[in-house]
Protein backbone atom coordinates (compact mmCIF):
# COMPACT_ATOMS: atom_id res chain seq x y z
CA UNK A 1 0.00 0.00 0.00
CA UNK A 2 1.38 3.42 -0.95
CA UNK A 3 0.82 6.59 1.01
CA UNK A 4 2.72 5.96 4.25
CA UNK A 5 3.16 9.21 6.20
CA UNK A 6 6.10 9.85 8.49
CA UNK A 7 8.14 12.59 10.10
CA UNK A 8 10.81 14.34 8.07
CA UNK A 9 13.53 13.05 10.42
CA UNK A 10 12.86 9.56 9.05
CA UNK A 11 13.83 10.79 5.56
CA UNK A 12 17.34 11.96 6.48
CA UNK A 13 19.01 8.52 6.07
CA UNK A 14 17.75 8.12 2.46
CA UNK A 15 20.41 10.31 0.77
CA UNK A 16 23.14 8.51 2.72
CA UNK A 17 21.78 5.10 1.68
CA UNK A 18 21.75 6.25 -1.96
CA UNK A 19 25.31 7.55 -1.58
CA UNK A 20 26.51 4.22 -0.14
CA UNK A 21 25.06 2.32 -3.12
CA UNK A 22 27.34 4.34 -5.44
CA UNK A 23 30.46 4.60 -3.30
CA UNK A 24 30.68 1.45 -1.19
CA UNK A 25 29.60 -1.19 -3.69
CA UNK A 26 26.48 -1.58 -1.55
CA UNK A 27 24.11 -2.20 -4.45
CA UNK A 28 22.08 -4.56 -2.25
CA UNK A 29 20.75 -1.44 -0.52
CA UNK A 30 19.11 -0.40 -3.80
CA UNK A 31 16.74 -3.38 -3.68
CA UNK A 32 16.04 -2.77 -0.01
CA UNK A 33 15.33 0.94 -0.49
CA UNK A 34 13.56 1.11 -3.88
CA UNK A 35 9.95 0.28 -4.59
CA UNK A 36 7.81 -0.17 -7.68
CA UNK A 37 4.75 1.08 -5.78
CA UNK A 38 2.89 4.00 -7.30
CA UNK A 39 2.27 5.43 -10.72
CA UNK A 40 5.56 7.33 -10.87
CA UNK A 41 7.83 4.57 -9.65
CA UNK A 42 11.56 4.80 -10.12
CA UNK A 43 12.17 3.51 -13.59
CA UNK A 44 13.47 1.15 -14.75
CA UNK A 45 13.76 -0.40 -11.27
CA UNK A 46 16.37 -1.75 -8.86
CA UNK A 47 17.97 -4.26 -11.27
CA UNK A 48 18.67 -1.66 -13.95
CA UNK A 49 19.91 0.85 -11.38
CA UNK A 50 22.29 -1.81 -9.99
CA UNK A 51 23.65 -2.32 -13.52
CA UNK A 52 24.06 1.46 -13.94
CA UNK A 53 25.99 1.67 -10.65
CA UNK A 54 28.18 -1.32 -11.59
CA UNK A 55 29.00 0.17 -15.01
CA UNK A 56 29.76 3.54 -13.45
CA UNK A 57 32.08 2.00 -10.85
CA UNK A 58 33.99 0.17 -13.60
CA UNK A 59 34.85 3.56 -15.09
CA UNK A 60 35.33 5.34 -11.75
CA UNK A 61 36.30 2.73 -9.13
CA UNK A 62 37.27 5.33 -6.52
CA UNK A 63 34.04 7.36 -6.73
CA UNK A 64 33.38 9.59 -3.72
CA UNK A 65 30.24 11.57 -3.00
CA UNK A 66 29.86 14.48 -0.63
CA UNK A 67 26.34 15.44 0.38
CA UNK A 68 26.33 19.23 0.61
CA UNK A 69 22.77 19.84 1.84
CA UNK A 70 19.66 17.84 2.75
CA UNK A 71 16.12 19.24 2.91
CA UNK A 72 13.16 17.08 3.92
CA UNK A 73 9.47 17.94 3.93
CA UNK A 74 6.40 15.73 4.03
CA UNK A 75 7.19 12.52 2.12
CA UNK A 76 10.09 14.01 0.13
CA UNK A 77 13.79 14.60 0.60
CA UNK A 78 16.14 16.64 -1.59
CA UNK A 79 19.90 16.78 -1.47
CA UNK A 80 22.75 18.50 -3.29
CA UNK A 81 25.88 16.47 -3.95
CA UNK A 82 29.38 16.61 -5.37
CA UNK A 83 30.63 13.38 -6.96
CA UNK A 84 34.35 12.88 -7.62
CA UNK A 85 36.10 9.97 -9.25
CA UNK A 86 39.20 9.09 -11.23
CA UNK A 87 38.42 7.95 -14.79
CA UNK A 88 40.31 4.63 -14.72
CA UNK A 89 38.10 2.46 -16.93
CA UNK A 90 36.11 2.86 -20.13
CA UNK A 91 32.87 4.72 -19.47
CA UNK A 92 30.16 5.64 -21.99
CA UNK A 93 32.56 4.72 -24.79
CA UNK A 94 35.30 7.04 -23.54
CA UNK A 95 38.69 5.40 -22.80
CA UNK A 96 40.24 6.11 -19.38
CA UNK A 97 41.88 9.50 -18.96
CA UNK A 98 43.41 8.84 -15.53
CA UNK A 99 42.06 12.24 -14.47
CA UNK A 100 39.72 13.11 -11.64
CA UNK A 101 36.31 14.19 -12.84
CA UNK A 102 33.75 16.15 -10.80
CA UNK A 103 29.97 16.11 -11.17
CA UNK A 104 27.61 18.32 -9.19
CA UNK A 105 23.89 17.78 -8.92
CA UNK A 106 20.78 17.40 -6.83
CA UNK A 107 18.33 14.54 -6.30
CA UNK A 108 14.70 14.86 -5.25
CA UNK A 109 13.22 11.66 -3.83
CA UNK A 110 9.68 10.78 -2.74
CA UNK A 111 9.32 8.06 -0.12
CA UNK A 112 6.42 5.68 0.46
CA UNK A 113 6.41 2.83 2.97
CA UNK A 114 10.04 3.63 3.76
CA UNK A 115 11.21 3.12 0.16
CA UNK A 116 12.13 5.41 -2.72
CA UNK A 117 9.22 5.47 -5.18
CA UNK A 118 10.05 8.51 -7.27
CA UNK A 119 13.29 10.31 -8.03
CA UNK A 120 14.20 13.34 -10.05
CA UNK A 121 17.87 14.12 -10.59
CA UNK A 122 19.58 17.12 -12.12
CA UNK A 123 23.31 17.24 -12.87
CA UNK A 124 25.80 19.56 -14.50
CA UNK A 125 26.85 17.10 -17.18
CA UNK A 126 28.57 19.30 -19.77
CA UNK A 127 31.80 19.74 -17.81
CA UNK A 128 31.54 16.07 -16.75
CA UNK A 129 31.39 14.96 -20.40
CA UNK A 130 34.22 17.32 -21.34
CA UNK A 131 36.33 15.74 -18.58
CA UNK A 132 35.76 12.40 -20.31
CA UNK A 133 37.01 13.81 -23.60
CA UNK A 134 33.77 15.01 -25.20
CA UNK A 135 34.47 17.86 -27.62
CA UNK A 136 31.96 20.53 -28.63
CA UNK A 137 32.02 21.43 -32.30
CA UNK A 138 30.98 24.80 -33.64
Amino acid sequence: MCGWRHGTSELWPIPHKRKSAWTAKATKSLSENMSSCGARAISPGPASVKQEVTTFREGFPDVRITIEQIIAEGDSVAFRFVLRGTHLGTFAGFPPTGKENVLTGADFIRISNGKMVEMWSIQETLSWAQGLGFKLSS
